[in-house]
């Protein structure tokens, strides 16, 4: 099976041709995110799904005995993602069912419509039980609890991902206790070790205790906790998030870190690390939301010119790029000087990997006073940038969006073009990156058990 490389420092999530990310902004914010909430993502939001996982390679090892830990890692990987993805089908299940009954929606289940499409064909053909081999996701094993929650569950310390066996202080523990503490019975268990049949009414019962929103056992709580104090710089930031939740569902994180920022910048010391640290995020979220509006406001003119051929004249006259011109220099100043005053050894080590934006924005700032000379530094990045990603399979690098076609006009290019879906005017309509606030937030929400 052939094996696709990254190699581009401005794709690392090898995003398609419609990339949210035209100007190469994305694996900054990554770096940074890393910096501020280290070994978390944004998709691992829902920390049951790690008693789950844990549950599952348990009952692998419990099905094959201790000869499965003296296997190659290959075998020992394949043995127990078969019985994770049986136990994440039945666990899928059993909290659709439970919330049939209770009216709890099983927010953040991933493979909802699956769950409900096999219980609606069980319904149809008056079963009452079921095998835990059904389809869940179009690929189960990367969009599902092995692939969103696997590199987080092995940074908790729960797991080796590469042969999926549990610690065992922390992944045994944490898969017994839950089994235990949730009442799974022989029946569950043997259809995840086996793959035999199991009641819906027993599965709905349990999906109760299990549900993917409802209330942690006394060992969850307790395992999460420690996987989440692993290090220092995660479980501190998660108790300054506890200080500073979401005023209200619209707040974004970038807002909230203003709050949090303030806080650790009056209680200056200890946290010195977050001052820094949240400060870069701050002035590297705005110079990118300029850069974005510029880049988005070329776009929906090229768009709306004729032939998609848009004279630079009529840029130079419009008066949302007019604004981007007037900002971006003090954005790229804010962040550059920023980024030069970090005090942390750590960060500042990381912080030359942003050394490509840096040019790019010290280079933006140096020619804002002329639209022409502006959008052509933009589309330059863009088209360094759209070099640097790979079409699959093809070896080529993407084309550009837009291109300066030489006798003063912008023009769209034949490429399947990204971006807004609608037309940005001010820096508000472009939204800043997510840094794993919710996912912090919910993970310590985990081990607040009592």
């Amino acid at each position: 099976m052939g094996v696709e490389l990254f190699l581009s420092a401005y794709d690392p999530l090898d995003l398609p041709s419609g990339s949210i990310d035209p100007l190469g902004f994305e694996r900054g914010y990554l770096i940074l995110a890393e910096k501020l909430l280290p070994g978390l993502t944004n998709v691992a939001d829902r920390p049951r799904y790690f008693s789950v996982l844990c549950a599952g390679a348990y009952l692998a090892d419990k099905a094959h005995g201790e000869g499965l830990r003296r296997e190659p890692p290959r075998k020992q990987y394949e043995q127990r993602h078969k019985y994770v993805l049986r136990m994440e089908r039945l666990w899928a299940l059993a909290c659709v069912l439970a919330a049939e009954q209770n009216g709890q929606e099983p927010a953040g289940l991933r493979g909802v419509t699956y769950a409900k499409n096999r219980l609606e064909i069980l319904g149809k053909q008056g079963r009452t039980s079921t095998t835990p081999d059904y389809k869940l996701l179009s690929r189960q094993t990367a969009y599902g609890v092995l692939g969103i929650y696997g590199t987080v569950a092995e940074n908790l310390r729960l797991l080796d991902k590469k042969t999926l066996n549990l610690t065992p202080a922390l992944g045994w523990t944490l898969a017994e206790g839950f089994l235990k503490e949730t009442k799974a019975d022989l029946h569950i268990r043997t259809a995840v070790m086996n793959g035999s049949e199991v009641g819906l009414a027993k599965l709905a019962n349990w999906g109760a205790r299990v549900h993917i929103n409802g209330d942690f056992t006394p060992t969850e709580a307790r395992c999460l906790a420690i996987g989440l104090r692993r290090d220092h710089t995660r479980f501190t930031m998660a108790e300054l998030l506890a200080r500073h939740p979401y005023r209200d569902q619209k707040e974004d994180d970038l807002s909230r870190l203003q709050r949090v920022f303030a806080d650790v910048a009056r209680r200056g010391g200890e946290y010195a690390y977050f001052v820094d640290t949240i400060s870069c995020i701050l002035a590297y979220e705005q110079a990118y939301r300029w850069a974005q509006l510029g880049f988005e406001r070329m776009l929906w003119l090229c768009r709306r010119a004729p032939a998609g051929r848009l004279p630079v004249a009529e840029l130079a006259a419009d008066p949302v790029f007019a604004r981007v011109r007037r900002e971006m220099p003090q954005a790229a100043a804010d962040f550059l000087k920023t980024r030069a005053a970090c005090t942390t050894d750590e960060l500042r080590q990381e912080l030359g990997k942003l050394d490509d934006v840096g040019t790019f924005l010290r280079a933006a700032a140096a020619c804002s006073a002329e639209a022409r000379a502006l959008a052509g530094e933009i589309l330059a990045r863009h088209r360094d940038v759209q070099r640097g990603k790979f079409e699959h399979g093809s070896g080529r690098g993407k084309l550009p969006w837009i291109e300066s076609s030489g006798d003063g006009h912008l023009q769209l290019t034949s490429a399947r073009v990204g971006g807004l879906g609608f037309e940005a005017r001010a820096l508000e309509d472009i939204s800043g990156h997510p840094y794993r606030l919710a996912a912090a937030d919910e993970l310590y929400r985990a081990t607040r058990w009592s």
